[in-house]
């Protein structure tokens, strides 16, 4: 009962609020007075219990409520006293006193409020223009020498003294460099990536178009209910043949693929083992860690080189996967047209499945390779510059263009003529975009309350869960308008 009279209350309140849409009317006020009324009362009684008790008169009377310790009551004057003089307001004659409070709550409020704001809305919008448009990703080779060179200057601070500033220094140098050339292998091992994951897409994307053509005619023969002839009948075999061989040839290349990667795969743990153990038996002579680096060197070639067979062996299987369920979906086609009987309306609508499937697995081939395509020119992009691409640094740039325009707007030390007045122009695009978003952006918040409310009338409509609490109340509020129409009809002031 308590949630039905709930829905009631919510519904009615809702559309007293929605009833000023037609005017100013008593039900617009009631709800207006009911909720101004209880947001006061609901804030009085939080203060009351969450601050006015625990926070002063339990300390002042601590024979009210709990002693807290190191907490004398004498702290409690100056608050207690703002607290007091806000209350002169009531009284014309002293309600000066009250300014000295507010004033403290303006004060108080915009130290708060002026660091944070100038923190977030200009100190790192500014640090966001000023970050360079154009930077060189570190030479992998040259990175690579400096971390060695770094490395063995350390090994070399280390011999002399393990303990001293200078070895400690040394080390974090190396360290520091050796990151800089983890980085710049990193750029490059990810457009290695991206540009065969690119060229593995583009080789597939006509082979499996060629390879869906059995299936797509085979399919189109089921889909038609009648007896095959005898061109469908060779055509099927045909079919039925060719995918079989197509399958058996990309299962062949999976498992050579997936050989050559557990070979490698073995070879690279080899590789790593020896060089742990050449690491961690290395003396203190400079030739030792030198083998130790070249053997660690060693052993991360030898792992991309497997890291690189097992992404290819893993394509090749996926490869293989799909060959083989169109070798098994030609096959059942084939079988049907070969048994010569016109297809059931089960068989021709899981033909028609099968050729929505294999046209759309086309197409995402299509799609894979434009879109991998575009991962390849962005990771080759990274791998060289940071400038221009494809999905951050066409943002920084568009900022440091919108930043420069619009300050060149509200310029007005020089006329705006000629080129600045073609900057200043770009200024008012960029201005009105941000102006626009900033209002859609705030239109749509309100439409998701309003979203909400007539999802909750709807709910409210429920005769089972709410007793049809809004149709029943909008015809209420309706009726209650339409009487107050004609009852002050004649009474209105003439505008």
């Amino acid at each position: 009962m308590s949630e039905v009279l709930g829905f009631w209350v919510a519904a009615a309140l809702t559309l007293f609020m929605f009833s000023f849409l037609y005017k100013d009317n008593p039900f617009y006020r009631m709800g207006e007075n009911l909720f101004v009324g209880v947001t006061i009362g609901y804030s009085i009684v939080i203060l009351y219990f969450e601050s006015w008790l625990p926070k002063v008169w339990r300390v002042i009377h601590p024979e009210a409520g709990v002693w807290f310790e190191n907490r004398e009551w004498w702290v409690l004057i100056f608050p207690v006293t703002l607290g007091v003089l806000v209350l002169t307001r009531f009284i014309p004659k002293w309600a000066w006193m009250s300014r000295w409070t507010f004033a403290f709550i303006v004060g108080y409020a915009s130290g708060l409020a002026i660091p944070a704001t100038l923190t977030t809305s200009i100190q790192k919008q500014a640090a966001g223009t000023v970050q360079p448009l154009l930077t060189r990703t570190p030479d992998l080779e040259g990175a690579e020498a400096d971390a060695r060179g770094a490395e063995a200057a350390a090994d070399e601070a280390a011999r002399k003294d393990p303990t001293s500033e200078d070895a400690r220094e040394a080390r974090v140098r190396a360290e520091e460099l050796r990151q800089k050339a983890e980085a710049a292998r990193g750029a490059g091992e990810a457009a290695e990536d991206a540009v065969s994951v690119a060229e593995w897409n583009e080789a597939r994307k006509p082979v499996v178009a060629k390879a869906i053509v059995p299936l797509v005619e085979l399919a189109a023969i089921v889909e038609a209910k009648a007896p095959a002839t005898s061109d469908q009948i060779s055509k099927a075999k045909a079919g039925q043949e060719g995918a079989a061989k197509e399958a058996a040839a990309a299962r062949k290349s999976a498992d050579d693929e997936a050989k050559t990667a557990q070979e490698l795969g073995a070879a690279a743990g080899k590789a790593r083992a020896e060089a742990d153990a050449l690491w961690a038996a290395r003396g203190k002579t400079k030739e030792s860690g030198d083998a130790a680096r070249a053997a660690l060197e060693t052993a991360r070639v030898e792992a991309r080189k497997a890291a690189i067979a097992g992404k290819r062996a893993a394509r090749a299987g996926r490869l293989a996967l799909e060959a083989e369920k169109r070798s098994a979906a030609v096959a059942e086609l084939a079988a049907i047209i070969l048994s010569g009987a016109a297809a059931t309306d089960d068989q021709a609508a899981k033909a028609l499945n099968d050729r929505v499937a294999a046209t759309k697995s086309a197409l995402d081939a299509s799609q894979a390779a434009i879109a991998t395509r575009i991962g390849a020119w962005d990771a080759a992009s990274r791998k060289e510059y940071m400038l221009l691409t494809f999905y951050r640094d066409v943002s920084a740039l568009i900022l440091f263009v919108g930043v420069l325009s619009v300050l060149v707007y509200f310029f007005f030390s020089i006329e705006h003529r000629g080129p600045v007045s073609k900057i200043s122009r770009l200024g008012v695009w960029f201005l009105m975009v941000y102006f626009g978003a900033s209002y859609g952006y705030t239109v749509m918040g309100r439409l998701s309350l309003l979203y909400g409310r007539m999802s909750y009338l709807l709910d409210a409509s429920d005769p089972k869960q709410a007793w049809c609490a809004t149709p029943i109340l909008l015809v209420i509020i309706i009726g209650g308008l339409v009487f107050l129409h004609f009852k002050n009809k004649g009474q209105e002031p003439a505008a």
